[in-house]
């Protein structure tokens, strides 16, 4: 089955309603994919058997709850969230703690939470994958969770059904879970719930029309369960309330060719009256009823927009309600301690409010969770003195930048690449499939243009970019990343760092000085760093790229700005020479390096002139080049060019070039019109290319690397999911002997 965002198959009804939904969001969540937390197999591509798998994901925000927030004994609060994995966050009173309640593939959307009196935490929540409903449990005995599938499958007919989204879930009085929910496949609003030693089957509260979007719940004192919901049908608000077993359906408001009732939440104050907040969409405004015990009472209370709201009484009945104000886009907090509404904004910087759920304390404090689209943050509102108190739970944004892959004589691979939520250098050590993470340096905003590379020992040293100082680090570890280095801050440099490691474990540094316009080369000597300016020549330096000879001789090539050419240079143990492999118009951005045992130099780079991957090979100092492939099915060519020179200053890498042990050059490469990964071999004169993963836009910072073994590791960048991932290739049983040089 395919990968989804909003989770249902085209049922017509359904994604008309979604479809507004994703035009207000502006596709704010990472779309999920089918690698998240599952491997994908690519058969015979390229003579290989082609594995992918992530090696970091980040955690992704996909239409949470209304009720997602609860505040525990104490008065701690506590949040669930998912999309693509189920996670379960705790404030500790120092910092949020994060647990992994499910990490199946595409679990997690509309998640929804309630804790009993002793803080475990009982969770439903929808599953994309296999279009489920699902519950978990927090066991603090066993301090693990109990995960189950509670709907999804038609018994007495035997077939799948799509259940379980606009989930929410409460708590009677003796702790044991009810859950409402949407049938997708019925148009049904469903009921389910744990009698104390078993699931009831589920039983529809409302069938008339597609009822259920939406759905919101609360269980009172008395055990009465009250849910609030969207017709969308009739476009109206709809109430349910459940009494000795059997239920009572109403109409809430239904004003004449209107659209009311999306974004819906109740809450129950102690005099047992309900309260619902909710968006009247033909307006734009944020609505509220409450049932005095004759009739409900409807008000405005912002006519400036109203999505994602949550709502919740404190002790004295006074309602108070979180939403996304669409006019400005803030969170907002609304109240009405006596006969008007009060609305104040509680975050104005960015894009902020969206997937709102909000709890009151014990003390009567307000606390509202959401989520900042523009830095892909989800974040913790508290109002304290009447001044709101605001962090970050969870960054989930980039993950995975500047990858950089080296595979070991042991098997083990070794990636170096940067954490852009956290501004942090982040490494992956990987046996088999499985990572091992850890962070290199969190010492301000570090770890662009990572490069690593190995010793004879397998240990791996990574060179960087500091962006906080404007430097050039380097990062060495044996059993522990003990030794960080500032190798060079002369100016800003750093930028475009490669690394390279000599047999008998010299580091070698090439990148770019930015303030001077030059490349720039560093080189280690036991503890000491040799810095010096290889060439000051207009404006060169950028996308440079090292690799030694097998005299231990560095070659650097690198991008020359002022005359859009690809330059290079090496050492040839007494001086430095100087080439220009390629000059014709715009070449040599996003370029890479390799050279062979036999001394050959091989570069592949971008020819913004023909749209293509470029390929040039030097033996002695004679170049030849050739084109590897075009970037066919561009739309808007200009537009798309336009924006990877955009790119550029950030260092994207589009090509990644590796001769494997037979002499052969391949190169793995960002395809922009197709916005994929792709991946050619030369054999004899010609570049047979395939495409490896085409899922969303991937592909970015790709790094190729060979093992002993003779398979070819590619480390890169998941746009789409904001993951850092790897696929590896096998060679096929029809691989064909490479042609060797």
């Amino acid at each position: 089955m395919n990968t989804k965002t909003l989770n249902f198959r085209p049922h017509w009804k359904l994604w008309a309603i979604l479809l507004l939904g994703l035009i207000f969001s502006g596709f704010v969540s990472p779309r999920p994919s089918e690698a998240s937390f599952s491997l994908e197999m690519l058969a015979g591509t390229s003579g290989f058997n082609w594995t992918a798998f992530p090696i970091e994901s980040t955690q992704s925000f996909t239409n949470m709850g209304n009720k997602s927030l609860r505040i525990d004994t104490s008065d701690r609060p506590r949040v669930v969230y998912g999309g693509e994995g189920l996670f379960y966050a705790t404030w500790t009173g120092s910092v949020w703690e994060i647990k992994t309640a499910d990490n199946s593939a595409g679990v997690g959307q509309y998640a929804s939470l309630a804790l009993d009196s002793s803080n475990q935490a009982y969770i439903s929540y929808y599953d994309a994958e296999n279009e489920d409903l699902k519950y978990a449990k927090w066991n603090n005995s066993s301090n693990s969770w109990t995960v189950l599938t509670l709907d999804g499958e038609d018994i007495v007919n035997s077939k799948e059904e799509e259940v379980g989204g606009f989930t929410s879930i409460d708590l009677d009085s003796s702790n044991r879970p009810q859950i409402v929910y949407f049938d997708d496949t019925r148009d049904d609003l469903m009921y389910i719930r744990w009698t104390g030693s078993e699931w009831d089957d589920p039983e529809t509260i409302d069938s008339e029309g597609v009822v259920g979007l939406y759905a919101s719940m609360y269980i009172d004192a008395d055990n009465d369960v009250h849910v609030s919901y969207y017709d969308f049908t009739n476009k109206s608000l709809k109430y349910a309330v459940r009494e000795d077993g059997d239920w009572d359906v109403s109409t809430v408001d239904n004003p004449t060719d209107e659209v009311v009732g999306k974004y819906s939440s109740i809450d129950v104050d102690f005099l047992g009256f309900p309260h619902i907040s909710y968006f009247d969409e033909t307006n734009e405004e944020l609505k509220y009823a409450r049932w005095n015990g004759t009739n409900w009472v409807i008000d405005v209370v912002d006519d400036g927009g109203g999505q994602y709201s949550s709502i919740e009484t404190d002790g004295s009945t006074v309602p108070h309600i979180s939403y996304f104000n669409d006019d400005s886009d803030n969170l907002r907090h609304a109240t009405k301690p006596a006969s008007s509404w009060q609305t104040e904004n509680v975050q104005t910087t960015g894009n902020v409010g969206y997937y709102t759920s909000l709890a009151v304390d014990d003390d009567n404090e307000i606390h509202i969770t959401y989520f900042r689209t523009d830095t892909s943050e989800f974040r913790h509102a508290e109002l304290k003195d009447d001044e709101w108190d605001l962090d970050t739970i969870v960054a989930s944004a980039n993950v995975g930048l500047y990858s950089s892959v080296a595979v070991g004589t042991n098997g083990v691979k070794y990636v170096s690449y940067y954490d852009g939520a956290d501004g942090n250098l982040r490494f992956a050590q990987i046996t088999g499939k499985t990572p091992t993470l850890t962070t290199v340096d969190s010492s301000g905003d570090v770890g662009q243009y990572t490069s690593v590379a190995l010793n004879s020992a397998n240990d791996p040293r990574i060179a960087y970019y500091d962006v906080s100082n404007s430097a050039l680090k380097y990062a060495s570890r044996t059993t522990t990343w003990s030794t960080v280095i500032t190798v060079d801050n002369a100016a800003d440099v750093g930028q475009y760092a490669s690394l390279a490691i000599s047999s008998s474990g010299v580091a070698h540094i090439a990148y770019y000085d930015a303030t001077n316009t030059a490349l720039k080369y560093a080189t280690q000597t036991g503890s000491t760093w040799s810095v010096q300016t290889l060439d000051s020549t207009n404006d060169v330096g950028k996308f440079s790229a090292i690799a030694l000879d097998s005299s231990g001789y560095p070659h650097i090539a690198y991008y020359d700005a002022t005359n859009t050419a690809l330059k290079y240079t090496y050492w040839n143990g007494t001086t430095w020479l100087f080439l220009i492999p390629d000059n014709s118009a715009a070449v040599g951005e996003y370029l890479s390096l390799d050279v062979d045992h036999l001394g050959n130099s091989h570069v592949s780079y971008f020819d913004a002139t023909n749209n293509a991957v470029k390929y040039a090979f030097r033996s002695g100092d004679i170049w030849t080049t050739q084109t590897v492939a075009g970037m066919a099915n561009l739309t808007e060519a200009t537009e798309e060019f336009t924006l990877a020179s955009l790119v550029l200053s950030s260092g994207m890498n589009a090509t990644a070039i590796k001769v494997n042990a037979a002499g052969t050059p391949h190169i793995a490469f960002y395809h922009l019109g197709g916005q994929d990964l792709r991946f050619g071999q030369k054999i004899g004169s010609v570049w047979s290319v395939s495409t490896l993963v085409s899922e969303g836009n991937v592909g970015q910072y790709a790094s190729l690397d060979f093992g002993e073994n003779g398979n070819p590791y590619i480390s890169y960048f998941d746009a789409s999911s904001q993951d850092l991932r790897m696929i590896i290739g096998v060679s096929a049983v029809s691989y064909l002997p490479l042609i060797v040089r």
